[in-house]
């Protein structure tokens, strides 16, 4: 085991130096559950020839099952799509590591004039 230094790092005889007590976490939350915040948007979304943006944030939840989720407006106009429809939609994104994309599931959608309000899940 290492001895503490001065600055509360350890040192030990092996050659290592300046060793952490302990990592900080990036992500703190102040109770359990608490949803956090993966990605913020906006992203773009695509089905084909179809595309719109997305106002929103990609949020993990914990409960009832941990997934990560978006609630936010589809710019598309009035836009209808059939409940079990085989439509592919996916999101793209760019976050602090860099672009990503996802397939999406929606699981409400409220037309609108010129936005839909929609909610969703990335799939698994």
């Amino acid at each position: 085991m290492g001895s503490l230094t001065n600055g509360g790092s350890r040192t030990d005889n092996k050659g290592v130096d300046n060793v952490p007590d302990r990592l900080e976490p990036y992500i703190t939350q102040q109770e359990p559950n608490e949803p956090i915040v993966v990605a913020t948007g906006p992203f773009k979304l695509r089905e084909g020839n179809l595309k719109a943006n997305l106002a929103a944030d990609l949020v993990f939840r914990w409960q009832p099952e941990s997934d990560v989720r978006f609630e936010g407006d589809m710019s598309v106009g009035s836009l209808t799509m059939p409940w079990g429809s085989e439509k592919k939609w996916r999101l793209e994104g760019t976050s602090v590591t860099g672009p990503f994309s996802a397939d999406v599931i929606f699981t409400n959608l409220n037309p609108g004039a010129t936005a839909s309000h929609v909610r969703g899940v990335t799939r698994k």
